[in-house]
């Protein structure tokens, strides 16, 4: 059985492919700035259903796909600044043990 997690992420995925294919804007009406879609990503977890540009968003495929995209650059921005963060502690104690 699956945990309530991987359901969680399956739902997510089932509901991020209906926005990504069934709200077409090809003359992009309504899209919000590249500002705005980074504010959004910034205001992440907050209560954005008030918000006109995220109700845009989540009706939009194409700002939906650049929504996701600067999430997950940002989530790799992220990753690789933990990594950083890891191997400079490494350094540190490396240099200390030596010194």
């Amino acid at each position: 059985m699956a945990s309530d997690r991987e359901q969680y992420d399956r739902l997510q995925k089932v509901l991020q492919a209906h926005v990504l294919s069934d709200y077409p804007n090809p003359t992009r009406i309504g899209c919000p700035s590249k500002e705005i879609l980074n504010r959004l990503v910034e205001d992440r977890g907050r209560a954005l259903d008030a918000d006109d540009s995220y109700r845009h968003v989540i009706h939009c495929s194409p700002c939906y796909g650049e929504f996701l995209e600067l999430i997950e650059s940002r989530e790799h921005a992220t990753e690789r600044l933990t990594t950083l963060q890891r191997f400079r502690q490494f350094l540190r104690r490396c240099l200390r043990a030596v010194l």
